[in-house]
């Protein structure tokens, strides 16, 4: 997941939660960049190699199904499997907030379209639930940067330097080949305004 061992401490301690409880939580969180059914396949199985790894005492499975963090969709008598536990549309937020929050910033501020040649294609290619793995990483999560980046993406659209869908933006951490075209452009400008 996209977040950081003092994130994890928070929620811990603000749902009350054990580690191996945060950790099976975290794992029925889907994952947006997927396929729905896709991102289902990849909760099942994680939650059954989990089980056979670590599995969770009763009362830790217990305390989150009467505290409605999880769903227990298990048939009453049956073997209990925990690929049949979801987790509660009212905690996802917790766990997809801190995901999605810079990303969607930066794909609101990306332009819808870019030229090439001729011809005109989409700029915005992938979403945010995509690019924030991705995005999150490479920025270190640092609120600074990604307000420079914003600055740098408004930049490069008022001066048609966007040639690249966000996806490939993203992965190639296209921002700082702006950076550095800004700094070659912007000095000659002011130099012609001034002259």
């Amino acid at each position: 997941m996209l977040f950081t061992v003092e994130d994890d401490l928070e929620i811990m301690r603000s749902m009350n939660l054990t580690t191996r409880q945060l950790m099976f939580v975290k794992m029925l969180v889907p994952d947006d960049s997927l396929p729905e059914s896709e991102a289902r396949r990849k909760i099942y199985r994680m939650a059954l190699e989990f089980q056979d790894m670590c599995p969770l005492s009763g009362e830790e499975l217990m305390d989150m199904v009467s505290r409605e963090i999880i769903f227990d969709l298990n048939s009453v008598g049956s073997v209990v499997t925990y690929d049949s536990y979801e987790l509660s549309p009212q905690y996802l937020y917790k766990f997809k907030l801190k995901v999605v929050g810079m990303p969607t910033q930066l794909f609101n501020t990306y332009p819808n379209f870019f030229q090439g040649g001729d011809v005109t294609y989409n700029a915005k290619d992938a979403g945010p639930e995509e690019i924030a793995p991705l995005y999150l990483r490479a920025i270190v999560k640092d609120e600074n940067e990604h307000k420079q980046i914003l600055k740098d993406v408004q930049w490069a659209k008022e001066n048609r330097q966007i040639r690249t869908g966000i996806k490939k933006f993203v992965a190639t951490r296209g921002w700082e080949g702006i950076r550095e075209l800004r700094k070659k452009v912007q000095p000659k400008m002011n130099g012609n305004r001034l002259g």
